[in-house]
């Protein structure tokens, strides 16, 4: 039974990361098939990715709105390759082929051994990088997209199999919860809405206090091996505040709005956009 779930695991693996590359290699302009990718975005992660690496300090001594993580992330890119995107193009490989790969997880936890679970992840490799939101690759949603799928696989699983959520499970939550807090804090909504969840979720199984109290240490911990390195780099380079002006403050009062109206009426007319490119 093991090794059955095993060889499924490595061929779902396979299937998502061989999709993950075959596709992006026509839907990405990060590929090799393109000259370059003309996204503006891009070429200033990619400045601020290569910046770290030439002893640089994001927000300090380049200044760009977005979370360090991300930063982080291009100048891993930026290792493999500085003068070419075929860093940039490894790293959407990797992180659109785990969140395929958690995705059929999902798909299978409701659809068991079932090869419509490999057709699942075929058709979400054929959607989502077509889709307006994607454009050209290489955008701070994509890639921290698996993240998401991660945490509504661990959650649904466990519920499935009718436990709690392991030590890894909650670690890699809380991990996967500071990356996106660090690289885009507006896409937070998720994991707010996943925490009220599992809250409730344990206090409907007898009041569990004490596991509930061991998951969120356990998702803290996961966490702060995320912040407290990011604060430990830019303490050490005395950019704390620029940090906390730049990417919390600045993104929070300074941002111009794009519309005006009230907050239901900027609701509804997200909505409506994403209804409509969607």
């Amino acid at each position: 039974m093991k090794r059955t779930l095993k060889n499924k695991n490595t061929r779902l693996l396979l299937l998502s990361f061989l999709m993950s590359a075959g596709v992006l290699l026509i839907c990405s302009k990060s590929s090799s098939l393109y000259p370059m990718n003309d996204w503006v975005d891009v070429h200033c992660f990619f400045t601020v990715g290569r910046g770290i690496l030439d002893g640089l300090v994001p927000y300090r001594d380049l200044y760009e709105q977005k979370g360090p993580v991300l930063y982080f992330m291009y100048a891993l890119a930026a290792l493999i390759s500085s003068k070419t995107f075929w860093g940039v193009f490894l790293l959407e490989v990797t992180t659109f082929g785990l969140f395929l790969y958690y995705s059929g997880k999902t798909a299978g936890v409701y659809l068991g051994n079932s090869r419509l679970v490999y057709l699942v992840v075929v058709i979400l490799a054929g959607i989502i990088p077509i889709s307006p939101a994607f454009a050209h690759g290489g955008g701070a949603e994509e890639l921290m997209l698996f993240t998401l799928a991660y945490g509504l696989y661990s959650v649904t699983n466990a519920m499935h199999q009718n436990r709690l959520l392991t030590f890894w499970e909650s670690f890699l939550n809380g991990l996967f919860a500071a990356m996106v807090l660090l690289i885009k804090f507006t896409a937070m909504g998720f994991y707010i809405g996943l925490v009220l969840f599992v809250i409730f979720w344990y206090l409907s199984r007898n009041g569990q206090w004490k596991p509930l109290l061991a998951t969120a240490g356990q998702f803290i911990l996961g966490a702060g091996a995320i912040i407290l390195p990011v604060l430990l780099y830019f303490g050490i380079h005395h950019a704390i505040d620029d940090l906390f002006t730049v990417y919390f403050y600045n993104n929070l009062f300074l941002y111009p709005q794009e519309t005006d109206g009230t907050r239901l009426e900027l609701i509804i007319r997200c909505l409506q956009s994403t209804l409509s490119y969607n």
